[in-house]
């Protein structure tokens, strides 16, 4: 991403994601975020995500897709669920 153009913000955890959303609010086009992360789970914070953030896209990337949590994230407002071996 940062190769056309775009700022990139990681963060190591929900936590620290969900502070650089507080810091960055205006800023933030898209958060992408693994679901299984050190402090929570990514479909559980799309409603974190989206009061942080409420223009930008959500997307959730996983390892261990559910049709149980892709459906939960896609009606939590998340823009798309996506296991890792989809886009390889």
């Amino acid at each position: 991403m940062e190769l056309e153009g775009y700022t990139v913000l990681q963060a190591p955890d929900a936590t620290r994601g969900l502070e650089l959303l507080a810091q960055h609010t205006d800023d933030i086009l898209v958060v992408i975020s693994d679901v299984k992360l050190p402090d929570g789970h990514g479909v559980d914070l799309i409603p974190c995500f989206k009061a942080k953030a409420p223009e930008a896209e959500i997307v959730l990337l996983t390892a261990f897709g559910t049709i149980p949590d892709g459906v939960q994230a896609m009606k939590a407002g998340a823009f798309d669920y996506l296991t890792k071996g989809d886009f390889e």
